[in-house]
């Protein structure tokens, strides 16, 4: 009978968790969160972490970004503005640097960059591009990567990192940042903010826990984006990027596992999390908040030790069901 009434549980958890993709509503249910109780939860783990040195943080909170901190993809809408045609991006084959593409997706790309240059039309050139980004396939619809662990590295996300190359640093986060004030202000754009978590930030911080953005999107995306909403976490973890002695970006400094890229993704995200807390001089201290949207965020979730908060955008994912059925999980939904 006990099995039977789990059963019975998990299934009308199920039931909810589909209908919550298109029809949310505040629940009595305690796994669901609207936006006054998400700011209880976060007042509560504010306060139940002691700590006897004042002088280290109480706990740490970490915080996925695209589709969790803000609406849509920071990353997704800077691919997009760079290849609109309306940046000059410095080095033209930057897509030769990047050592997951393929050798046939890299040769598409330069014969069509040749005639981007020659005719003036980078339409060819920019559709293969895209196809790259969006479905991991070339011109001729076979693999664009090869040589990656799935669970590592995501080529997608790191593509856009090596786009940067060439750049002169202070001109690239002043330009990055102009797009971001302007795309902004459009009603229609692909992202947004979302007050609610500069207001949770303001409440953990209050109380000495450190703020981390783990991403998968380049930290100069994200730590641009964050100047210019106001937010201001105590520290970014993404993509990294590095300069030459004129200060120009090279390639990212990506470090090799397992014989595969890395970047913050899936399981690279706590390769990158526990980095940054060594090098820091956090290890030790517990994370006691965390929110992503995605599966591939569960990972570095299940560090926690205090709550989880799974965002429902528009889709239910393992995330969500990962949420209704662990103790100190909860579903959230922006209010309409």
């Amino acid at each position: 009978m006990r099995i039977t009434i789990k059963i019975v549980f998990l299934a009308l958890n199920v039931f909810a968790a589909f209908y919550l993709g298109s029809h949310y509503k505040p629940m009595n249910n305690s796994k669901y969160l609207n936006n006054t109780r998400l700011i209880k939860l976060a007042h509560m783990r504010s306060t139940i972490f002691p700590t006897t040195d004042k002088f280290k943080p109480r706990g740490i909170a970490v915080f996925d970004w695209d589709n969790t901190v803000i609406n849509g993809d920071a990353g997704d809408a800077v691919f997009n503005w760079l290849i609109s045609g309306d940046i000059d991006i410095p080095d033209k084959k930057w897509y030769q640097k990047i050592p997951f593409l393929t050798e046939d997706t890299k040769f598409q790309l330069d014969s069509s960059l040749s005639e981007c240059m020659e005719k003036h039309s980078c339409e060819r050139f920019n559709s293969i591009l895209k196809r790259v980004y969006y479905d991991f396939t070339n011109e001729k619809n076979n693999s664009a990567y090869a040589g990656y662990n799935v669970d590592l590295l995501n080529p997608s996300y790191a593509l856009l990192s090596y786009m940067f190359s060439g750049w002169d640093e202070d001109e690239l986060i002043q330009t990055i940042s102009n797009f971001f004030k302007n795309t902004l202000k459009n009603e229609k754009s692909s992202i947004g903010k979302r007050d609610i978590f500069k207001k949770i930030f303001e409440i953990l911080k209050s109380s000495n826990i450190k703020i981390i953005i783990l991403t998968a999107s380049p930290s100069i995306v994200i730590s641009s984006l964050c100047e210019v909403l106001d937010i201001h976490p105590d520290l970014i973890v993404g993509i990294p990027h590095k300069t030459a002695a004129d200060l120009t970006i090279t390639s990212p400094p990506l470090p090799v596992v397992e014989g595969s890229m890395v970047i913050p993704f899936k399981k690279g995200k706590i390769h990158f999390l526990k980095a940054a807390l060594t090098e820091n001089n956090l290890e030790g201290i517990p994370i006691v908040f965390t929110a992503g949207d995605s599966a591939s965020d569960c990972e570095f979730m299940n560090l926690s030790s205090g709550n989880n908060v799974a965002v429902l955008n528009n889709e239910i994912n393992d995330l969500h069901y990962h949420a209704l059925s662990s103790e100190n999980w909860y579903i959230w939904k922006q209010d309409q």
